[in-house]
Parts: C-alpha cells; structure tokens; sequence
C-alpha cells in the first residue's frame, strides 16, 4: 500500500471504534505476529502465500450468523 501500511490501516479502523471483522494477509508473519496483530485488533492473521479456499472459509467462519460481524 503506497501510504499507510497494513498495521496503520488497522489501528485507523479500530480507532474509530469499527468492530468489523479485520483478517489481515501477510508475507512478513513470524511467531509474534499473529498475536501482535490481534493485540492491535485484527480479528486473525493469514500467511502468504494462501490458499483462496483458506480465505474464503476464514470469511464464511467470520460472517457466518452469531459470529463477530455476523449477520
């Protein structure tokens, strides 16, 4: 992203109270990371590189009835 990393896109969102589900995609992960991310209020972390069935079903998972964000 050519102005604001992923973290910075993360803490904005969560700054202005959003409760959306946030999973956040990165090459960069090591063992702290996920936690980190989640620390700053991402819902889960993905590695790349992933596999589209892997995100699809994390974002059925997230918006499925009676989960965070649900419908």
């Amino acid at each position: 992203m050519p102005n604001m990393s992923g973290t910075e896109v993360l803490e904005e969102i969560r700054g202005k109270g959003s409760k959306v589900p946030i999973v956040m995609i990165s090459a960069h992960l090591d063992a702290q990371e996920p936690d980190r991310m989640r620390s700053l209020g991402a819902t889960d972390c993905i590695p790349k590189p992933f596999e589209w069935e892997d995100l699809i079903a994390k974002i059925e998972e997230l918006t499925a009835p009676g989960e965070t964000g649900g419908a």
